[in-house]
């Protein structure tokens, strides 16, 4: 009884029929409807802030009333799985993509994707970060087998439109809505999250494979043939020093560690 007078109710307060649950309500001065009108009002505005807070600068290139009709819209088709806001709205990029008054900004679900990897890395799990110490006086035969482990927080969002210039300009510091040629070529975005700062960094295609293959768990010396296919100029040296620097690693095997990292936002 309890569970269907809970889901009658969250039927109601998400944009479904509020019949049943409106039968549930004892009658007085104020008509039922219109008592959980006001509690349907209040579920939604909270998570469509939930969705503004996570998302700006997909709201900031919409604008706000655009971002909240189809945020009203995202509500009603994905309702909250779990009593757990900081999990919600990893659908909203996808949703986006088939949101058909949003086709005229076919950039904005890579943009949203973007942020909802911000978030994933913001809020992924602590590590510490190998150091070009870890690795060095490694015999090339063992470095060719090593297996390293990407840091938690690292994500790679890949997109045929200048996502990461799209992000900067439109950030809420920014005074205005930035101009951005979305005409100009797709960019490639590494997230991390170093000493509590989240970081965007814009990679090459050969990077980007590099890293890909490392998260999937493969051996250097694969990972390194990957990114050499994707970009023959891919320097591993350079790239791995890179990295090091950066914080990119947290951990270190050998051929067939069971480690498997999925990178997507």
């Amino acid at each position: 009884m309890l569970r269907e007078v809970q889901r009658s109710v969250r039927t109601a307060l998400l944009g479904g029929d509020p019949a049943a649950a409106e039968a549930l309500v004892a009658g007085n001065a104020v008509a039922a409807a219109e008592r959980l009108l006001v509690h349907r009002n209040n579920a939604q505005l909270s998570l469509i802030g939930v969705l503004a807070a996570d998302f700006p600068v997909t709201r900031r290139i919409v604008g706000a009333d655009f971002f909240t009709a189809m945020a009203r819209q995202f509500v009603f088709a994905h309702p909250p799985l779990r009593p757990e806001l900081l999990a919600y709205g990893g659908e909203l990029p996808d949703f986006i993509a088939g949101f058909p008054p949003a086709r005229p900004l076919p950039y904005l679900a890579d943009v949203a994707r973007l942020e909802a990897a911000v978030k994933g890395s913001y809020f992924a799990a602590d590590a510490v970060s190998l150091r070009p110490a870890d690795l060095a006086g490694l015999q090339d035969e063992v470095a060719a087998e090593l297996v390293l482990a990407l840091h938690p927080s690292v994500r790679i969002v890949a997109s045929p439109f200048p996502i990461l210039t799209l992000h900067r300009a439109n950030r809420a510091d920014r005074a205005a809505v930035g101009r951005v040629d979305t005409t100009a070529p797709g960019e490639t975005v590494l997230v991390s999250r170093i000493a509590a700062e989240v970081t965007l960094d814009a990679i090459g295609p050969g990077d980007a494979a590099f890293l890909t293959a490392v998260g999937a768990g493969r051996p250097l010396i694969d990972a390194a043939a990957a990114a050499c296919l994707a970009d023959p100029a891919f320097d591993l040296q350079a790239s791995l020093t890179l990295h090091l620097v950066h914080g990119t690693f947290a951990g270190t095997g050998s051929r067939g560690w069971p480690h498997r990292q999925d990178l997507s936002p």
